[in-house]
């Protein structure tokens, strides 16, 4: 009975692939990501990119199912189709069973879109789009760290990381980004701000009063695809808006955020924010006269109570005596300090002779 020969057994090695598409949308990539451990605004789970292969135009979709992705796939061939004129011709993908189920491989047949599957427990066979996945979690990840954003963001946060990443130069195209290789137009990327920053955005809303803030304060997320406009979360909410009248604070995050200073400091990028109270440092000459003046203001409080009759807490008052003050260098910066000529007045009778003697030659 012969043996097999004893041999060590190891994956071959995965070589860069020679083969590129020359049209647009004759190969697309796809992989799901997920379970995600928390839930998005919008109930999501899980969420599926679509990456043209010509251009590496990405297109990401929201998913609460895994099931979901026939939908999201046919949402994504319509208006791939649309935009280019072309139709899509192949489609890779894993051995996932939400791209095995009866009703994709019906849709693909109808459509005549031939699927490519790579080999069980290979996902290098899908390397596009796994390494698009990675890029953009990595992506939102850095930009929710950085922006202190709650985990229910994520979503928002990889909308932002495809958004920013279609318009990044990439080798694959040496060094053309895939917007312009998709679209035939040169992205435009001077309305970019820094995830996470916070902003003020102007209240439109009618009925306002007319003493009542102009702008609310909001966090900005993400860029709407579908407006010329910024998507901004409002914190302690699960509200997403878009706007496009915004000031922006990009020194300035969650983490930083407090109520005595809720707009922003002088070291704001975008604008200087003027404080409504004034500052506690101020010069050492100003906070002598300050000192003086508030010294001056007690004492005179003081004999006011004690001449309308009020009853004081100590028998014994310190009074400015007669003449100017003398002026004493103490050695520190500022003014030197005020010396005045003091004398005691009591306010109780007299006990003894020598005592009222005294009181006598004072009141004389």
């Amino acid at each position: 009975m012969r043996y097999a020969p004893r041999v060590k057994y190891t994956s071959s090695p995965f070589g860069r692939s020679a083969h590129r598409e020359k049209d647009v949308l004759g190969l697309v990539h796809s992989d799901i990501c997920g379970p995600i451990s928390t839930e998005s605004l919008g109930g999501a789970k899980y969420f599926v990119t679509f990456t043209d292969d010509r251009t590496r135009y990405t297109e990401t979709t929201m998913l609460r199912n895994r099931s979901d992705v026939l939908e999201a796939f046919k949402n994504y061939k319509l208006k791939a189709e649309k935009q280019t004129g072309q139709r899509i011709k192949k489609l890779r993908t894993d051995n996932g069973r939400e791209y095995l189920s009866n009703a994709f491989k019906d849709f693909l047949r109808s459509e005549g879109i031939s699927h490519q599957l790579s080999v069980e427990y290979t996902p290098q066979q899908n390397g596009v789009a796994e390494r698009k996945n990675r890029t953009l979690v990595e992506m939102a990840r850095c930009m929710m760290l950085q922006g202190n954003l709650p985990q229910s963001l994520w979503a928002e946060a990889v909308n932002a990381a495809t958004y920013i990443r279609n318009r990044c130069a990439t080798k694959s195209l040496n060094g053309e980004t895939p917007f312009e290789a998709w679209s035939k137009r040169t992205p435009y990327v001077g309305f970019f701000r820094i995830i996470g920053s916070k902003a003020i955005v102007l209240n439109k809303a009618q009925g306002k009063g007319k003493f009542q803030p102009k702008g609310d304060e909001y966090v900005l997320v993400g860029y709407s695809e579908e407006s010329k406009a910024y998507r901004l979360w409002k914190p302690g909410t699960r509200t997403v808006i878009k706007a496009r009248d915004v000031r922006f604070f990009e020194n300035q995050n969650l983490t930083n955020t407090t109520k005595e200073n809720p707009i922003g400091t002088s070291d704001d990028k975008e604008t200087s924010y003027i404080p409504l109270e004034q500052p506690e440092s101020q010069d050492v000459e100003h906070q002598d006269d300050r000192e003086d003046d508030e010294d001056t203001d007690v004492e005179e409080s003081t004999s006011e109570t004690t001449r309308q009759g009020a009853p004081d807490e100590n028998d014994n008052k310190v009074r400015h005596g007669r003449g100017r003050p003398k002026l004493m260098k103490t050695g520190k910066p500022g003014r030197p300090k005020k010396v005045y000529q003091t004398r005691n007045t009591r306010t109780s009778d007299p006990e003894s002779v020598s005592e009222a003697l005294d009181h006598d030659d004072r009141e004389a």
